[in-house]
């Protein structure tokens, strides 16, 4: 998935931007990307994706659970384990884990949607004039 602030900068083509008026765009966009990540959520797993991604240990814990219920086995955990070993209570493998497979259950083509937000952001900075159709 491409939603860092480096990829929305080159898709809106605002690098040669103030960083002032560059890191507003970019705050922009990611609330856009949210919207059209959450279009068709219920709240209650609006809520719940919320509750995951501020690291409620609970609703991870029962999220894990109930779907990857042999998730320290998994690669993916174990990769992330391994990458930060040195203090693997700071990273939150688990808060990782539930966060990147809640979104491939529940948002499976949030590329899409990201790329569809930031296409549409793009039109409305050219016809405001903020950017130019050769950036």
């Amino acid at each position: 998935m491409q939603n860092d602030a480096n990829y929305i900068i080159d898709t809106l083509g605002i690098a040669s931007l103030d960083d002032d008026v560059r890191e507003d765009i970019v705050d922009e966009a990611y609330e856009r990307i949210g919207d059209a990540v959450s279009q068709g959520l219920s709240d209650e797993q609006q809520s719940e994706y919320q509750r995951i991604i501020d690291g409620d240990q609970s609703i991870i814990d029962e999220y894990l659970n109930a779907h990857l219920p042999n998730y320290k086995e998994m690669p993916m955990y174990k990769q992330i384990m391994d990458e930060n070993s040195d203090n693997p209570e700071a990273v939150g493998a688990d808060k990782v884990l539930a966060s990147f497979d809640w979104v491939q259950r529940y948002v499976p083509d949030i590329q899409a949607r990201t790329d569809e937000a930031l296409n549409a952001y793009r039109q409305e900075l050219l016809q405001g004039g903020v950017i130019s159709p050769a950036n």
